[in-house]
């Protein structure tokens, strides 16, 4: 289900679809159970979402168990989000076309089956490898 939330000028945070202010906690959860979320300013209109599914992280890691390993977030720091943005997308889609949580996958052969988690599994590999070959090259 797509949520639209707006942020209000004292940070408040209101679900339009439940009529209701929520936490961050409550956006963890939505996201969590497959809603996609976008949050805007009430006010101006801008797209709000990335700044606040980064704050949902952030409080997270603040838990026992932090939601990401140091060393990736090292690694985004140093590479900047916008270089690994394009390969994260590009995972994205084929896990996405690969694995559909909206609906039952349909029953394939076994080989099939083994076959696209291969072709996934290269792809991932090749993406790595952009992504040290990238932070090679930098300064970090």
């Amino acid at each position: 289900m797509n949520r639209l939330i707006k942020r209000y000028e004292n940070r408040k945070l209101y679900d339009a679809h439940d009529k209701r202010y929520v936490s961050l906690e409550d956006i963890a959860f939505m996201v969590r159970n497959g809603d996609v979320i976008q949050v805007i300013d009430s006010k101006s209109g801008d797209d709000l979402t990335t700044q606040t599914l980064t704050q949902v992280i952030a409080k997270e890691g603040k838990k026992e168990r932090p939601p990401l390993p140091t060393d990736l977030l090292h690694d985004i720091i140093c590479l900047g989000a916008n270089t690994l943005e394009s390969g994260i997308q590009h995972v994205t889609r084929h896990i996405t076309r690969t694995i559909r949580p909206d609906r039952p996958a349909p029953i394939r052969p076994e080989n099939e089956e083994k076959e696209d988690l291969a072709t996934l599994r290269k792809k991932i590999d090749a993406l790595e490898k952009m992504i040290y070959g990238l932070k090679d090259k930098g300064s970090c």
